[in-house]
């Protein structure tokens, strides 16, 4: 495993290795260090630090492929005009949704939109913390690792 870049890096850290190791056979005065400090770097970044930014997509932490189906789910239900936002949700998954939803970030006012969408998080007990009001009712949940988001329509407003 190599410091900072997580047990995923793949063939790309071979280059780095490959330089790191040529290092203290090739490298013999004090300018030769300086470059030598200078280069490493950069090859990580060539190496690993690309790699991990073209597979950024297929990761765990990425949003973007939920925020397709999001997008995809909130169409199907005739949802993405009348939607705002309640509590913390997170930008990347909007940014994939291709949404820009008005929201109550700090919960200060109940909210009165046909659509809401909420983040929830697990409790100690398992159990995910409702931030949607008593009368809005769950139609939709994505989960994606660590996070729950949920999409609930207001009681009465249905088709």
């Amino acid at each position: 495993m190599i410091p900072f870049f997580g047990s995923k890096v793949g063939l790309a850290a071979v280059g780095t290795a490959l330089v790191a190791a040529l290092g203290p056979r090739l490298v013999h005065t004090p300018a030769q260090l300086v470059g030598y400090c200078l280069l490493l770097p950069l090859v990580a970044n060539w190496t690993i630090g690309l790699d991990r930014s073209l597979g950024w997509v297929d990761s765990h932490r990425s949003r973007s492929t939920a925020g397709a189906v999001l997008r995809a789910e909130l169409d199907a239900l005739g949802a993405t005009d009348s939607l705002v936002t309640r509590g913390h949700v997170d930008a990347a998954l909007l940014l994939g949704a291709r949404l820009l939803p008005d929201g109550d970030e700090m919960l200060r006012t109940e909210p009165t939109a046909r659509w809401l969408l909420h983040e929830s998080t697990p409790t100690a007990a398992a159990e995910y913390v409702r931030v949607a009001p008593k009368q809005y009712q769950e139609k939709l949940r994505l989960c994606v690792p660590r996070l729950l988001f949920v999409v609930s329509e207001r009681a009465g407003t249905g088709k």
